[in-house]
C-alpha cells in the first residue's frame, strides 16, 4: 500500500448505504459471563516459563470489561458493496466486518510506517464517540423484496477448518434465522477452489441451503445484497454496555480509545451471537455417532507441528481411559457429534480445537502448546469455550526446536512441534488424575492428615507413593512427602519431592529455597548450585534476598 494514499474507514452510524434487515434490531453488545479459561505452565526453560507467566497476566490485564461481549450478527442490507484485494468497501470506504474486519486495520498499519493512516482512522472513530448515540436505519423495503437479495459472506481461508467454520458455515444460521430466500454467495481471494470439507460442512449442517451456493472470487462488486454485521470491529461506538470498559494499559476514562491493540483486547473477550445460533441447529441434528467421554485427538497430517513424547503419552492416557482417534476420519457433523459426548479431549494445538464449540457444558479441552503458540495464537479457541460453556486449560510444555539462539520464529520457522519432557509428561497425567479421580484424592488426602496427626512420616511416604501420579496433580502432595522425607532424614528425597512441587507450581518461590537447602543438606552442592541458578532465573529479586540471609550457608556453592 502506497504510504501516500489512505483509506476512510465506514462508520455504520453515519454513513449512507446501509440498512438492517427488516425484523432486526441494533445489534449492541452484551455483557455475558467470561469464558472459563485456565493455564499450566509445563516448560524445563525458566525465562520461557517466566515468559509465558508475563504473557498470561498481560492478557488478563488488558481485559476491557470484567466478562466477553457478546456480539449480535443481523443481516444488513448494503449498497453499492464491493470486494477486492480482501477488502469490503461500501460506497468507496472500508468496512470493518466479518473475517476482514481486524485484517483490515492490521493490514493499514502495515503499509503505514509513518502512522498517517493510523492517525487517521483514530481521528475518524473518535469522532464517532463524541456524538450522541446513533443507529442504523432499518431498510424500507418490502421484506418479500429484500429477502431475494443475495446473501453474501466472506470466506478468508478456503483450506482451513477453523476460519471455514469460525467466519464462514456460522452465519448460515442467519439466513436460515431470518427465513431468507435469494442466493448464497461465499466470496473469497483465493483462486483456488475450496476444500471437500467446506461443501461437505454445509451440506450436513444446513442441507436444504447447500443448492443456493456458489463460490465467488472475481469481479466481486453488488448494487445491493445482504452481509452479516455486527459491531466488534467498532468497540469506540460500544457505548450501551451495562457497565464501562475498566481501565487498562490501553484504556483510561469511560471508553476505549480506538487503537490496534485495544481491537485485539476486544476480540480475546467477544464471541458472536451467531456461534450460539450455528451449535443450537448443529446439536438438533440427530446422531448415531458413538459416545466416548475421553479422547486423545492425533493429527495425521502437518509434520512441522509433531508431538515427541507424544507414543509415551498415548500409552499413559490409555491406562486412564482414553481412546486415541484422528478428526480426519471423520466427517465435520461426526467431529461435532463427538464432542458432544466428550467429559475430556486432549490435543496438540490445532483446528480440531474448532469443536469445542459443540461441547457439553461443563467438558474439559486440554490444549498442549508452547510459548509460540501462546504469543501468536493464543485466544483462537476462547470464544468457542464461551459458546458451549467447555473449560478450556492451555498446557505449555517445550518447543521441539533449539532455541539456544532464541525461539523459532512464526514468518521464517513456522509453526514448530511441542517437546514433551518427562516432567511434563508426568504433570499432564497429574492433571488428568485430578479430573477423573477427584474422589481418590480427597480419600487420600484425609489418610495424610490422620498420619501426619499421628507423626506416621512413613506411612505418608507408603500412602503417597501407593499412587505417586497425585505427586503431579496437587503441589501441596509432593510438598507433604516432601516434608516427611526431612523428618526421616532423608534430605535427598526431600529434594526430589520439593523439585516435583516445583514444576506443579512453579512460581511458589519458596520450593526453590527448599530445594537448595535439602540438596546443602544432602551434601549435593552441585545440584544447589545449579538450582540456584534456576532459582535465579525464576525470581531474581526473591533469591537475592535468599542468598543475602544464608550468605554463610552459601559460601561453598561459591568455589564451584
Amino acid at each position: 500500500m502506497d504510504n501516500t494514499e489512505f483509506d476512510e474507514i465506514f462508520d455504520p452510524t453515519r454513513d449512507k448505504g446501509i440498512h438492517l434487515f427488516p425484523g432486526s434490531t441494533m445489534p449492541l453488545p452484551q455483557k455475558v459471563e467470561r469464558a472459563r479459561v485456565d493455564y499450566i505452565i509445563a516448560t524445563e526453560d525458566p525465562g520461557q516459563a517466566g515468559a509465558l507467566r508475563t504473557a498470561m497476566l498481560n492478557k488478563k490485564d488488558q481485559a476491557l470489561i470484567d466478562g466477553d461481549l457478546l456480539l449480535p450478527s443481523v443481516p444488513l442490507v448494503v449498497e453499492n458493496f464491493t470486494y477486492e484485494a480482501r477488502l469490503p468497501r461500501v460506497n468507496g470506504k472500508l468496512l470493518l466486518s466479518g473475517a476482514s474486519g481486524r485484517r483490515v486495520r492490521k493490514r493499514l498499519l502495515w503499509g503505514d510506517r509513518a502512522g498517517e493512516q493510523d492517525r487517521m482512522t483514530v481521528a475518524q472513530l473518535t469522532e464517532a464517540i463524541s456524538r450522541p448515540n446513533a443507529v442504523i436505519p432499518t431498510a424500507q423495503q418490502p421484506r418479500e423484496m429484500l429477502e431475494k437479495l443475495p446473501f453474501v459472506i466472506e470466506m478468508k481461508n478456503a483450506t482451513n477448518f477453523y476460519h471455514f467454520t469460525s467466519e464462514t458455515l456460522i452465519y448460515f444460521s442467519l439466513y436460515r434465522k431470518f427465513a431468507l430466500t435469494g442466493p448464497i454467495h461465499i466470496i473469497t481471494a483465493d483462486p483456488k477452489p475450496p476444500s471437500a470439507f467446506v461443501v461437505e460442512s454445509i451440506r450436513l449442517f444446513y442441507p436444504e441451503l447447500l443448492d443456493r451456493v456458489s463460490f465467488r472470487n472475481k469481479e466481486i462488486a453488488y448494487n445491493r445484497a445482504i452481509i452479516p454485521f455486527n459491531l466488534q470491529h467498532y468497540f469506540s461506538h460500544l457505548r450501551d454496555l451495562a457497565s464501562p470498559p475498566r481501565e487498562t494499559k490501553f484504556v483510561s476514562g469511560d471508553y476505549p480509545e480506538p487503537q490496534y491493540e485495544n481491537m485485539k483486547a476486544i476480540a480475546w473477550g467477544a464471541r458472536d451471537e451467531a456461534l450460539y445460533l450455528h451449535r443450537v441447529g448443529a446439536v438438533e441434528i440427530p446422531s448415531e455417532t458413538p459416545i466416548r467421554k475421553r479422547i486423545y485427538v492425533g493429527r495425521k497430517s502437518g509434520k512441522s507441528r509433531n508431538i515427541v513424547g507424544e507414543d509415551e503419552l498415548i500409552a499413559r492416557l490409555e491406562t486412564l481411559g482414553f481412546k486415541t482417534l484422528y478428526f480426519e476420519d471423520y466427517t465435520p457433523l461426526e467431529q461435532a457429534q463427538i464432542m458432544q459426548g466428550v467429559d475430556i479431549m486432549i490435543s496438540g494445538h490445532g483446528a480440531g480445537f474448532t469443536n469445542m464449540l459443540y461441547a457439553k457444558k461443563g467438558a474439559t479441552l486440554i490444549e498442549i502448546s508452547h510459548l509460540q503458540t501462546a504469543r501468536h495464537r493464543f485466544g483462537d479457541f476462547h470464544m468457542h469455550a464461551g459458546v458451549s460453556g467447555a473449560r478450556h486449560i492451555h498446557f505449555f510444555a517445550d518447543h521441539d526446536f533449539d532455541t539456544t539462539d532464541g525461539l523459532p520464529n512464526m514468518h521464517k520457522d513456522g509453526h514448530v512441534g511441542i517437546y514433551l519432557s518427562e516432567n511434563a509428561l508426568d504433570r499432564l497425567e497429574g492433571l488428568i488424575m485430578s479430573l477423573i479421580q477427584r474422589g481418590a484424592f480427597l480419600k487420600q488426602k484425609l489418610a495424610i492428615d490422620a498420619l501426619e496427626a499421628a507423626g506416621d512420616y512413613a506411612g505418608i511416604i507408603a500412602t503417597i507413593e501407593g499412587d505417586p501420579r497425585f505427586l503431579y496433580a496437587y503441589s501441596d502432595v509432593a510438598v507433604c512427602a516432601a516434608q516427611a522425607y526431612e523428618k526421616l532424614g532423608n534430605p535427598q528425597q526431600a529434594a526430589r519431592h520439593y523439585r516435583i512441587a516445583q514444576f506443579v507450581s512453579p512460581f511458589r518461590s519458596k520450593l526453590f529455597r527448599n530445594v537448595v537447602l535439602s540438596l546443602i543438606a544432602a551434601g549435593d552442592h552441585v545440584g544447589a548450585k545449579a538450582e540456584m541458578k534456576r532459582f535465579r532465573a525464576f525470581a531474581p529479586g526473591i533469591s537475592r534476598n535468599f542468598e543475602s540471609e544464608n550468605a554463610t550457608l552459601l559460601a561453598a556453592l561459591s568455589d564451584l
